[in-house]
């Protein structure tokens, strides 16, 4: 991936995967507009240590941002057609989901379950299995664990195992999994 050191990033959604992409892209530098349709004290709460590191924070918006963006990071939980998403498309900003910043920051092979039921199951049977035979992985993705999270850690590990879900197959751009079930 092209190093975001001082691209204008906007992260739409705060849940924990718009806050673990909104470190990620932090730590490599990016300038990070983070953003999230509902407003509330617990939100609040939720990303004073974004402001804290640097981050501007937007909450309860919906519509067009001011200001331009090199990238646009969504959760996985954004409605595709929320107004803010079809505004950044218009305006040709490229838009890419949480799994595909992490995968495309992950420095290991990645397996990638996806499917309709026994995701989670499977995700977690192939991670034991794998760390069983002494191939180091993490169980990440849909299972609950964001990809952005993880990331920084796959250095050390042989494969990253992640729980993938359609949403997030909506956004992805460049992922491909070593293998994919």
């Amino acid at each position: 991936m092209e190093s975001l050191a001082g691209k204008q990033v906007l992260v739409i959604g705060m849940g924990v995967s718009g806050l673990a992409a909104s470190r990620l892209l932090l730590a490599q530098g990016a300038d990070v507009t983070a953003v999230d349709g509902a407003d509330n004290d617990r939100l609040h709460a939720f990303t004073q240590p974004l402001v804290e590191a640097g981050a501007k924070v937007q909450l309860g918006v919906n519509g067009k941002l001011p200001g331009e963006f090199d990238l646009a990071v969504v959760s996985p939980g954004v409605p595709p057609n929320q107004p803010l998403l079809e505004n950044l498309h218009a305006d040709g900003v490229p838009v890419i989901g949480e799994l595909e910043l992490g995968w495309q920051n992950s420095l290991c092979l990645n397996i990638a379950v996806t499917g309709t039921n026994g995701k989670t199951t499977t995700t977690e049977l192939i991670a034991a299995m794998l760390n069983q035979a002494q191939r180091r992985t993490l169980a990440a993705g849909n299972i609950g664990t964001p990809v952005c999270e993880v990331a920084p850690l796959t250095r050390d590990l042989d494969v990253l195992t992640l729980e993938v879900s359609s949403f997030q197959l909506e956004t992805i751009d460049l992922f491909r999994p070593v293998v994919a079930v």
